[in-house]
């Protein structure tokens, strides 16, 4: 409930337009997150302003100031997100063409993505990408079974790691926007 001026909640419920439309953004398809984000942190506190129309310009006004700066950290969150995309393509498609493949009699295949010499017990083997074994009857039918271990369990994990990060990187930003956007507001509850 408001005290001293309007709830921004009083404002969009009304139908008013925040003008959030003409800031620099670095992708206009997250423009309506960004401006979601910004909508729901500030819903229930009073604007900084005696009107509607004063809160509005000075929104736009610092909306235009800051995201010049914060465009740049998306560009460089986005060149980082691409260039991990790209390392494990190029990691997927030199993993097929740089590989051994081992056949033992007729009934055992092992698969390796990157040779590294003697198979030793294959029935041991923790190397081994895949292993396959096939069992044939006495009417020549066979059934298969397939054993994977990835030899890339470390660099999954690094992945893994990195795009964790890089999706805190994300909200991170964003709460910096919305930080930004504090002085418009009376914070007052």
């Amino acid at each position: 409930m408001s005290k001293y001026t309007t709830e921004l909640k009083n404002i969009i419920d009304n139908g008013y337009s925040l003008g959030l439309d003409k800031y620099p953004i670095f992708d206009e398809l997250y423009r309506p997150v960004l401006n979601q984000k910004i909508i729901e942190h500030y819903y229930f506190h009073e604007i900084g302003f005696e009107t509607y129309e004063r809160f509005k310009y000075e929104l736009n006004v610092v909306m235009n100031e800051i995201m010049y700066k914060y465009n740049k950290l998306y560009l460089a969150e986005q060149g980082i997100t691409d260039i991990l995309s790209s390392y494990k393509s190029e990691r997927d498609s030199s993993a097929l063409s740089d590989n051994e493949s081992i056949n033992i009699g007729n009934d055992v295949a092992v698969f390796y993505d990157t040779p590294s010499g003697s198979l030793g017990d294959i029935t041991d083997s923790t190397r081994a990408t895949n292993v396959s074994k096939d069992i044939q009857d006495n009417q020549n039918n066979s059934s298969g079974s397939n054993l994977v271990n990835s030899n890339d369990k470390g660099t999954n994990e690094l992945q893994h790691v990195l795009l964790e990060q890089l999706s805190q990187l994300t909200i991170s930003i964003d709460l910096m926007v919305i930080a930004d956007l504090h002085e418009l507001f009376m914070m007052i509850y």
